[in-house]
């Protein structure tokens, strides 16, 4: 179920934020992202504000290391930044590999470091890297707290889908 607080990330995406800073001038704001398959949400591990620091899912608590911000940085692409940490989204040493480890760090503008959103036809986002074209999914198609975020290739697996929800 998807409430109403879901945001759809489309072309529309900056409509929606600009229509949040017309009722709110100075609000950031920051989205938990859930697993399809888990139900749990992105974190960065043990809250950890360090480059390198693994991205791992985890039941939902209000941790600022769960909550997100998409910021746009080129036609379509975004960073994703840890609202703990200040860090992004990466994909560990460049890598292309299926399985290479997401971890975050700090804004280079690797395009490791930047993704775009796809809908899926189930009201759910795929999270695609620019740089290898894969989506952000779990490792071993894990359920459980702690889990570790890897890239992967897209076979449209519940692992590799994102419930996008405004927290903040």
């Amino acid at each position: 179920q998807i409430s109403s607080k879901t945001l759809r990330f489309t072309n529309a995406v900056t409509a929606f934020e600009k229509s949040a800073y017309e009722i709110f001038p100075n609000a950031v704001r920051y989205y938990k992202i859930q697993n399809k398959n888990s139900d749990m949400a992105l974190n960065v591990a043990g809250g950890s504000k360090s480059d390198a620091a693994d991205i791992e899912q985890y039941e939902y608590s209000e941790w600022d290391s769960q909550k997100w911000q998409f910021v746009e940085v080129e036609d379509g692409y975004y960073k994703i930044v840890n609202k703990n940490s200040g860090r992004v989204l990466d994909i560990n040493g460049l890598s292309t590999a299926s399985g290479a480890a997401c971890i975050q760090y700090t804004y280079n503008g690797g395009w490791n470091q930047m993704w775009c959103l796809e809908e899926t036809t189930d009201g759910y986002y795929k999270i695609i890297n620019r740089n290898s074209g894969m989506v952000l999914g779990m490792s071993g198609n894990s359920a459980l707290e702690g889990g570790l975020c890897v890239q992967l290739p897209d076979v449209g697996d519940d692992n590799q889908k994102w419930l996008i929800q405004v927290v903040q």
